[in-house]
């Protein structure tokens, strides 16, 4: 969805595509903003998790 959209502003794949991953990325890191506001004591667990799930997990 937010990539038609994107495409059909800037009618270019590659622009289309980077502000897709942008608004994603900005999404994802918004909603584990907020999911971490009710765990405050795991919250270093959770950071630890993401930081081993960036270089890819199972």
């Amino acid at each position: 969805m937010y990539y038609g959209f994107n495409y059909l502003q800037e009618r270019d794949h590659e622009r289309a595509l980077e502000k897709t991953l942008s608004l994603a990325s900005s999404l994802i890191r918004e909603e584990f903003h907020n999911f971490l506001k009710t765990r405050e004591e795991a919250k270093d667990r959770y950071y630890t998790i993401m930081r081993v799930c960036r270089k890819g997990c199972r």
